[in-house]
């Protein structure tokens, strides 16, 4: 029984010796430091953090002394603060101050904020005497840091340096679950998703969109565009490819190939990269083709970009709505030097030719037609006119880089009818272009004189 209550007696000792090394950073010398998180346990826990917090958790050091001789108190970061990936976090995500006036004797030190690292900082020395003391250290976590997520680690080692004796260390883990999610922003010139360009002015002819990372990546990102969906009106028509173009400007931290105008592709095209840590912001400019206008059909065309950002661990799609306007264009345009003026018109002289050039401009995908109106006959400065037989005209296509469409009444010459004619109609709705040739065979029919009339023309849809 004396050696039951013996064995007993040796065991409680062996237990108390093992709870007291397991749970106190107490260590047998004349000098010793306790480190104790306010909310208890053996580590510095800051739970959950993520972009939008800051949070902060107390330490107080205490110290004990038996001995007469002064002290100070050293910290550092013992072990870089990092997370499963591997990936360490950044020096400014988490800082520490001492608490002013928490201490009874001696000095404190580093009472502003300032940024846990690797340097050595002295956090108290003691008065000269050595006497026990204990002060307090604020920590924090700076969520606004943060660059990636996932469960951080690290050690604190803090060193107390007796007056001639050798330093003792202890060591504080920290730890904590960072929850980041990637804080980037695509909008248009309207703060939404919707990209929206009409031809009706210059300034309606162009739209941007703003892409903003609003925290650093803390890595290379890559931004790739493609074309989802072409844009098509309502009649399931796609838009001509080469009508829309865009480029990039106005960035500050990373490189594009495509600071100038160029086309929408089908697949997937990188226009940004960074390899830089810094926040950015820039530009993706979107114009139509003014060239091309004549081209498009009028309606409303809509489809859809899609825009992804990817990165070491990170990735991001951002769809983009995307609609064009396209106004009507029915109009017609002429060019003529002189008119139908002929002056000195003689028996014998030879034929006068006058000629005019008739552009027109549809987006409506409608045939039309063009109208000749002449309302009065030639008639010369004495009221004479001229026999309908010899006042003819003539008309022909003129093609312009592609083959030239529609119909002209005659290629050869034919009188000229008095009121409205048709003298073209197109096949197809295009935009064309009519050259028309007006003759007048001088004859002894008709007194010499100088002749002249007025003529319009007008476009009507089919």
């Amino acid at each position: 029984m004396i050696i039951g209550k013996s064995i007993k007696k040796l065991l409680g000792y062996f237990l108390f010796f093992i709870f007291y090394f397991l749970f106190s950073y107490n260590a047998w010398a004349d000098f010793n430091l306790s480190i104790t998180p306010y909310e208890g346990g053996s580590s510095l826990r800051f739970g959950t953090v993520d972009a939008s917090q800051v949070e902060s958790r107390e330490v107080r050091l205490r110290t004990t002394s038996t001995e007469a001789k002064q002290y100070r108190i050293r910290q550092r970061l013992l072990e870089a603060i990092t997370n499963e990936k591997g990936i360490i976090l950044p020096e400014g995500a988490v800082n520490f101050y001492t608490v002013r006036g928490s201490n009874s004797f001696g000095s404190l030190y580093q009472d502003m904020v300032r940024p846990l690292s690797a340097r050595e900082d002295i956090l108290y020395t003691s008065a000269s005497a050595g006497s026990s003391d204990s002060f307090i250290v604020v920590y924090s976590v700076d969520g606004s840091k943060l660059t990636d997520s996932g469960h951080f680690r690290g050690r604190i080692l803090y060193t107390l340096e007796p007056q001639g004796a050798s330093p003792i260390n202890y060591t504080l883990n920290i730890d904590f679950d960072a929850e980041v999610e990637l804080d980037v922003s695509l909008e248009s010139s309207s703060g939404t998703n919707r990209l929206k360009l009409d031809t009706k002015s210059k300034d309606t002819l162009k739209d941007f969109l703003m892409f903003t990372t609003n925290t650093g990546l803390g890595k290379k990102i890559n931004l790739y565009q493609r074309v989802e969906s072409l844009p098509c009106n309502e009649k399931g028509i796609a838009l001509d490819e080469q009508a829309l173009k865009f480029f990039l400007s106005g960035i500050t931290s990373g490189e594009t190939s495509y600071s100038t105008l160029s086309s929408l592709q089908r697949k997937d095209t990188l226009i940004y990269s960074s390899p830089s840590r810094d926040k950015d912001s820039f530009y993706i400019n979107f114009l139509i083709d003014e060239e091309k206008l004549a081209d498009i059909e009028a309606g409303t065309y809509r489809g859809r970009l899609v825009y992804y950002l990817e990165g070491e661990n990170i990735s991001k799609i951002m769809p983009i709505d995307l609609e064009i306007n396209v106004g009507r264009i029915f109009d017609i345009k002429v060019t003529s030097e002189e008119g139908l003026s002929f002056t000195n018109l003689k028996p014998d002289s030879l034929p006068q030719e006058k000629t005019a050039t008739i552009k027109i401009n549809s987006n409506l995908n409608k045939p039309y037609q063009v109208i000749q109106t002449i309302s009065t006959p030639l008639t010369n400065e004495k009221g004479n006119t001229i026999p309908d037989k010899f006042f003819t005209l003539r008309q022909e296509l003129i093609a312009e880089g592609i083959e030239a469409e529609g119909k002209v009444k005659s290629s050869k010459f034919t009188p000229v009818k008095m009121g409205d004619e048709v003298i073209f109609t197109s096949s197809t709705g295009n935009s064309s272009s009519v050259k028309i040739i007006y003759q007048l065979t001088p004859s002894f029919e008709a007194l010499a004189g100088n002749y002249s009339t007025g003529v319009t023309y007008s476009l009507a849809e089919r």
